[in-house]
């Protein structure tokens, strides 16, 4: 067996190697330029394509994030619209209760202010009835008064009438015991 140079090359080296001996015909033809522009054309539009991939796959990554984020911000926003309305509902429940309460301490005063109507003229009416009693008490007390200088005058004429009929009796008796003797 003979051995050669290209026994210790790795497989890679060989490969390359494969390669370059491939390429030979295509440069002693002359069409090593064209084939080189060609592969550089190749190469451009490769990288162009691997660029628009790039740039498509950045902007697939951006409108994922953005529609993440409006995810998440549509799902914060959604709670706090819960939030205020579970709020706006509490407000309205405690203002409608405190609303019939209010309507209540209403009809309470209401139902105050007809109660005091009715005492104050209770009150109009007992005084009215009081004023009466007086008057009626003063004429009574003045026919009291005029009863008692009446019966003041009676007592006295009687008086008066029974001193003059004390001094006829006196009189009678001495005349009578004059006249028995």
């Amino acid at each position: 067996m003979t051995t050669t140079r290209f026994q210790n090359l790795d497989l890679d080296t060989m490969t390359v190697l494969r390669d370059e001996i491939a390429a030979l015909p295509v440069v002693l033809s002359g069409q090593f330029d064209a084939k080189i522009a060609e592969y550089k054309k190749a190469r451009d539009a490769l990288a162009e394509q691997n660029l628009i991939a790039k740039t498509v796959a950045e902007a697939e990554a951006l409108r994922d994030k953005a529609n993440a984020d409006a995810l998440a911000l549509l799902t914060k926003a959604k709670a706090e619209a819960e939030k205020v309305q579970s709020a706006a509902a509490s407000i309205s429940a405690s203002a409608d209760a405190q609303l019939q309460q209010a309507y209540t301490q209403m009809e309470a005063v209401k139902q105050a202010q007809s109660d005091v109507a009715a005492a104050q003229a209770k009150l109009a009416s007992d005084r009215a009835t009081l004023n009466a009693l007086q008057t009626q008490l003063a004429n009574q007390s003045l026919s009291l008064d005029a009863g008692k200088k009446a019966l003041a005058d009676a007592q006295a004429k009687l008086k008066a009438d029974q001193d003059d009929f004390n001094k006829r009796l006196a009189i009678f008796t001495a005349k009578l015991d004059a006249l028995k003797v």
